[in-house]
């Protein structure tokens, strides 16, 4: 209704043009959050027209574009969004490290990893992120450094985290580095905090093949978990 009365306006003022802005600013958010992409992405749009007006809303604006593109698969134009986003704030804006977080998953999704670990890395240092996506972020660089080959690394980062993926991960990195008795260790424990998560088919082929060619695997307490 704020809209419908602001268009009706023949010759707005500054301040009217200033308070649209905010008002499909605000419609845009709401949509994301209900994941109506295409409506959202259209409000930023129109917001976007009015950027001259109040340029930390069109910053804003910049930030859930990004999201918008990303949530269509369109990685480029999320990346050149998040990046004019992160251009265009300092540190004590609320959502800097959000930015570099979707910046972060963009990169990854490009499969541009060390840009990803990057602005993962300057995510979890902005201190503003939930547990939750600290922890994903941290999944995220261990992964970077996984399909690069450094399993040791990678190792570090998933110890940072939490949960049966991080578990998981751990458990296949100290395999890929020869620690047979430390992955299975891990398996033992992440069967036991997440018995039905769906790591387990891939850990009995795991258990299957290792109990049966390898040496010094502790199989009894294995079986008894399984």
């Amino acid at each position: 209704k704020a809209l419908e009365s602001i268009n009706r306006i023949k010759s707005p003022s500054k301040e009217i043009e200033t308070a649209k802005q905010i008002v499909l600013y605000n419609l845009g958010v709401n949509a994301l959050s209900n994941d109506q992409t295409d409506k959202a992405q259209n409000y930023f749009t129109q917001a976007r027209k009015l950027a001259k007006y109040n340029r930390n809303i069109d910053s804003q604006v910049s930030l859930w574009l990004g999201e918008c593109a990303y949530r269509k698969g369109d990685l480029n134009q999320a990346a050149k969004y998040q990046n004019e986003y992160l251009k265009a704030v300092n540190k004590s804006d609320s959502n800097y490290g959000l930015g570099y977080f979707n910046l972060g998953y963009t990169r990854y999704q490009q499969h541009k990893y060390d840009d990803a670990r990057n602005a993962f890395t300057k995510a979890i240092a902005s201190n503003q992120l939930s547990k939750a996506n600290t922890n994903d972020a941290n999944n995220r660089i261990g992964d970077t450094y996984y399909y690069g080959g450094n399993f040791k690394t990678a190792q570090k980062y998933y110890e940072k985290s939490s949960g049966d993926y991080a578990q998981f991960q751990k458990a296949m990195m100290l395999g890929y580095q020869k620690d047979y008795s430390g992955k299975v260790q891990h398996i033992k424990t992440l069967i036991k905090n997440y018995p039905k998560e769906k790591y387990l088919s891939t850990i009995f082929d795991f258990y299957a093949v290792n109990c049966t060619n390898m040496h010094k695997i502790d199989c009894d307490k294995l079986d008894a978990l399984v």
